[in-house]
């Protein structure tokens, strides 16, 4: 196995490396958003999840990263868990971006009716 998309379960990184050694852990990047709205006023919702949009569609690892930091410079006073959370994340957020545009889709998030 190449590459595992999963929720972020406590103790499923540990528990993929020690089956699987040289698999990839992604978390699934819907999953990520859903837990991160627990946190969200309803009336800012729409426009935090498309402020995280340009997180997960970046071409290139730096150019997530820039957009993460342009996130967490706007929405970081009122929800600062959030930035927290991808930062701390980062490493299992952004395996996909390592893979081909056109597979790229099917790696990002566990949810079939995402793709």
């Amino acid at each position: 196995m190449l590459i595992e998309c999963t929720d972020n379960l406590s103790g499923m990184s540990k528990a993929i490396a020690a089956v699987y050694p040289k698999t990839e852990h992604q978390l699934c990047i819907a999953h990520a958003i859903r837990s991160n709205l627990q946190y969200v006023s309803y009336k800012h919702r729409k426009v935090l999840v498309a402020d995280l949009k340009p997180i997960y569609t970046a071409v290139t690892e730096q150019e997530a990263l820039m957009a993460l930091e342009a996130f967490a410079t706007k929405w970081n006073q009122q929800y600062p868990q959030i930035a927290q959370s991808w930062y701390a994340n980062w490493d299992n957020l952004m395996v996909f971006l390592q893979y081909p545009n056109a597979i790229r889709k099917v790696i990002y998030t566990t949810n079939v009716w995402n793709l």
